[in-house]
Order: structure tokens, then sequence, then C-alpha cells
């Protein structure tokens, strides 16, 4: 697991502006729901942001529902974030793009140890909530 999500580390010390995830805090989550508590807490502190305008604060949210647990990731397309929320693909993709400039998420190529700073169409990319694995160390204490 932590070659192919790479970002789900051995190290022990996450710091607070990262999209990594400690492997070991990652296995104490066993109650999906206990995670997804934490994935919307993080979520509130970052709708609060003034600098989120709308469309960004609702792709956020999109990210958030999707989550998931086996690669700490959302890994659904955009095209079907945008039939999610409501908005053109062409929208979702520029908030995304907003949300990993403002250093919201990150977005991961699985398996490659790559981190874009604009989406591509080839690979297996996931996007990463920066600040989730302190959160969930927080949480978890």
């Amino acid at each position: 697991m932590v070659e192919k999500f790479w970002w789900i580390t051995t190290d022990s010390v996450i710091e607070k502006d990262v999209g990594f995830v400690a492997h070991g805090v990652a296995k104490k989550y066993k109650s999906f729901a206990k995670l997804k508590g934490v994935v919307w807490k993080w979520f509130r502190r970052q709708a609060g942001r003034t600098d989120l305008n709308a469309a960004e604060t609702i792709v956020l949210w999109a990210i958030c529902e999707r989550h998931r647990a086996e690669s700490m990731s959302c890994r659904d397309a955009f095209s079907y974030l945008a039939k999610m929320t409501g908005l053109t693909p062409k929208t979702v993709g520029k908030a995304i793009q907003s949300l990993v400039d403002k250093e919201v998420i990150w977005l991961a190529v699985e398996g490659e140890r790559v981190l874009l700073r604009k989406a591509r169409r080839n690979g297996r990319k996931h996007i990463l909530l920066i600040g989730l694995g302190v959160a969930m160390v927080e949480e978890g204490d």
C-alpha cells in the first residue's frame, strides 16, 4: 500500500502543510465513520476560508464526500465531480487548480511519487487533502 499510495508514509511525524498521512495513524481508523468525521471537520475549517469562492467550496465538498479510506484520497474524474456538483467540467478544473494553488489540496500520481501543479489526463491521479494527516493525529488523541 505504501508503494502504490506513496503519500501514506511510514514516517511518524507529519507536517501540517502536506498531504501525507502516517500509515500507523491510518491503521488506527478502523471505523470509516470516524475517519469521515475527521474529513468533515477538516472541510468545515477550509469552508470558512475567505479566499475560497463558491465553486471552490462546492468542489472541495465533493472531494471530501468521495474521499476513500483505502487510498486516503479522492480519485474521481473531474467530469464525475462536475456531474455531482452541477458545475461544468471546465469550472471544476479551474476550481481544483485554484485549490492546488492555494495549497488546500495536492494532486498526486499513483505509484510515481509525483505531485502535479496542473492536472493531466494520463496516469491515475489522486486528490489529497493537505493537513488531513495532522487532523487525524489530533482527533485520535
